[in-house]
């Protein structure tokens, strides 16, 4: 099982050495990046991207695994919409989106804010009768 990035590194080397024909091998490669990518504890699925740097060396990471041109934009674009949605640097990210987000994470299961210093009111539902028979009677 793949659980770092090291392993990926050795699992492409190894596909690399067998000398399998490129189409082969570049399906192999790209398949152990997905698997890597979403299972392993250091992937870039799982860590975000916090600057543009971060985002250059992660596209040269990308780049140097010799995938396919295609997977290689795809996996390149997917970093760089992580990036531009989520990262503090990006100019696209404003600072109330970044503030409401982390306002909705600080909310328990239970439904209570941890910032909230008022008193929570419950609203119990009030049921009357169920239905009404609106028809003249005959």
């Amino acid at each position: 099982m793949m659980r770092t990035k090291t392993d990926l590194l050795n699992i492409v080397k190894m596909i690399i050495t067998v000398e399998l024909p490129y189409e082969n091998a570049n399906q192999n490669i790209c398949e152990a990046y997905d698997l890597w990518n979403q299972v392993a504890d250091d992937s870039f699925m799982n860590n975000p991207v916090k600057s543009m740097n971060e985002l250059e060396s992660r596209c040269k990471f990308i780049h140097s695994l010799g995938l396919g041109i295609l997977f290689r934009e795809k996996a390149c674009l997917e970093e760089y919409n992580r990036w531009k949605n989520g990262s503090m640097d990006s100019p696209w990210m404003d600072s109330e989106s970044h503030e409401g987000a982390k306002t909705l994470v600080t909310i328990s299961k239970s439904g209570v804010s941890s910032e909230w210093t008022g008193t929570h009111t419950e609203f119990n539902e009030v049921r009357t009768r169920t239905r009404y028979n609106l028809r003249k009677r005959s």
